[in-house]
């Protein structure tokens, strides 16, 4: 199997099992085949099932002979056949005369006394021929399957698993990148994150694409932090004249010594991964199991969505945008989350990619639209203080003629100031939006609403964006500023950015500020707007409520 880091091969010897009674057959195996593979013995046929009913996936190999007693050869094939092993763990014969070996399961033969080429030959063919099947064809490196069964490997015969790290990488968004590249150079982007993944500083022993576009590393725990996935789950590359930025996110569980199926520590990581949305500022979440007890499956998540909007489960959060000259807040952006009455409060990141999926996300987006239509209103008929609040909206939303005509006549009502309800639309989407969605977007700013690119700097980044389209304010995407102090290139390019969108005529807002060294830089960038845990993190309508009350005192005093 194929694993680029080649200075980590080591770590990773197959294991074949030698399963005869003369023991000097089993030295004289092992001083051929020692510096290769590690090797495991049994003096007879029952030993070998025993060894094998412990984890018979830990095995790539079983070097049988057919005569011994207690279990001869024969019966172990038999059993093997039984349990279903064979589909999975090839056995190469050892005799002069396999006889009914191949009718019992048996894959190859060879015969004492040994030959080391003849030895080393077949056993590295079989193997081989086996590896197809846990082979990714895109990558050239390890599947679902190959990946679970290499990790059985490496962890056979450890006692201590903590120390290790399983991560779950997913890149979102990825349909778009094909619609933009095509399919052959997405594909192609696959290849190289998965090289990126196998080249990268944290040094992975094993590294796979499972599915799609999700990966997963075994590796070991760095010991200064993980603030080096915010580089890898935010690289740039360049396909078809284009150049983007992959918006990835990782999930991370930490092995425990206890039993748990290579398979579950995945789920556990790919868990985590769906906690990891923008409100947290970073690319990955460590899974805890806490988690778990808020985990909902897609059929009962899809199933439940729409009670949960009559029931008026999700609840509507704001994240304050602050204005960089005066500190103080000048709109929001409205965020969802959903008060599951059995899980409790529940991460979008948990739900919204479920919803995308199957079609339901518009319905959620226009629960908020109207939510944050009522929360406007009120404030201003109490005559507190308001700020423009922006909404987002996913491109399947344009799609639904209702929902559009429905937010236009609720701009076009008169019944709030013109700008207080915003919209905005991810890089990505604006990338691939059609003709008739670009009218809809038109009659929304004339309407007096602004038009606010979400996320640049993580899909199709071009200064050609800011020619090609007509919006009112960039959003700059926080992998972006988190470069801001490790990258010159970076902060020239921000800068660069920063201007040209002012000549434009546009504000622009940084996302996912969290350091004072950030602030300083945007400042000295002459940057309109700052959103993030710097200032404030997400917080529900009534603490929103208090701040804009207390910001409102403030003024008058």
């Amino acid at each position: 199997m194929q694993v680029r880091n080649v200075h980590r091969e080591h770590k990773v010897k197959q294991n074949i099992l030698i399963v005869d009674d003369s023991e000097i057959s089993r030295e004289i195996l092992i001083h051929i085949l020692g510096d290769e593979y590690t090797l495991y013995q049994a003096e007879n046929g029952q030993q070998a099932i025993d060894i094998l009913s412990e984890n018979y996936r830990a095995f790539q190999l079983v070097l049988l002979d057919i005569h011994m007693p207690v279990l001869d050869g024969y019966g172990v094939l038999e059993i093997m056949k039984q349990r279903g092993w064979l589909k999975e763990l090839p056995v190469i014969v050892i005799s002069s005369d396999p006889g009914d070996a191949y009718k019992r399961g048996a894959t190859d033969f060879f015969s004492k006394p040994f030959d080391p080429d003849v030895v080393n030959v077949r056993i590295h063919n079989i193997i081989s021929l086996y590896d197809r099947y846990y082979t990714d064809n895109l990558t050239g490196g390890l599947n679902r399957k190959g990946f679970i069964r290499q990790s059985e490997i490496f962890f056979h015969g450890k006692e201590d698993k903590t120390g290790y790290d399983l991560m779950f990488f997913d890149i979102k968004d990825f349909k778009a990148v094909n619609e933009l590249t095509g399919i052959a150079n997405g594909d192609q982007v696959l290849r190289e994150f998965y090289h990126d993944l196998c080249d990268a500083q944290f040094a992975p022993i094993l590294v796979a694409r499972i599915e799609a576009d999700h990966f997963v590393c075994l590796s070991e725990q760095p010991e200064e932090g993980y603030d080096f996935l915010n580089e890898i789950c935010s690289r740039r590359y360049e396909k078809n004249g284009k150049t983007f930025q992959l918006n990835v996110h990782c999930g991370i569980y930490h092995l425990e010594n206890k039993p748990m199926a290579i398979s579950g520590m995945i789920d556990r990581a790919r868990l985590a991964e769906g906690f990891s949305d923008s409100e947290y500022g970073r690319a990955y979440v460590i899974y805890d199991h806490t988690m778990k007890n808020v985990y909902i499956d897609n059929a009962e998540l899809s199933s439940s969505l729409m009670r949960g909007l009559e029931q008026e489960e999700f609840k509507l959060f704001f994240q304050p945008i602050m204005d960089v000259k005066t500190e103080k807040i000048a709109s929001a952006e409205a965020l969802i989350r959903w008060q599951h009455p059995e899980k409790g409060m529940i991460s979008p990141g948990m739900f919204i990619p479920v919803l995308e999926k199957d079609g339901y996300i518009s319905n959620l987006d226009m629960y908020v639209v109207r939510k944050v239509k009522e929360f406007l209103t009120d404030r201003l008929n109490a005559g507190n203080l308001t700020v423009p609040v922006s909404v987002n909206l996913s491109r399947i939303d344009f799609y639904d003629e209702q929902m559009m005509q429905e937010i236009l006549s609720i701009l076009h009502s008169g019944q709030l100031p013109s700008g207080a309800i915003n919209f905005e639309i991810t890089e990505s989407a604006y990338a691939v939006i059609e003709e008739r969605s670009q009218a809809i977007v038109d009659e929304m700013r004339r309407c007096g609403a602004k038009i606010l690119m979400d996320d640049f700097g993580t899909g199709y980044s071009s200064f050609g964006m800011l020619q090609d389209f007509d919006f009112d304010v960039l959003k700059i995407a926080m992998e972006f500023i988190h470069q801001v102090g490790r990258n010159p290139r970076t902060s020239a390019i921000l800068q660069s950015i920063i201007q040209l969108s002012h000549e434009l005529g546009l504000n622009v807002v940084a996302e996912g500020v969290e350091k004072p060294e950030h602030v300083e830089f945007l400042r000295q960038s002459s940057c309109d707007f700052i959103q993030g845990y710097y200032y404030s993190r997400p917080v529900d309508a009534d603490t929103f409520m208090v701040m804009l009350d207390q910001q409102k005192k403030q003024c008058e005093m």
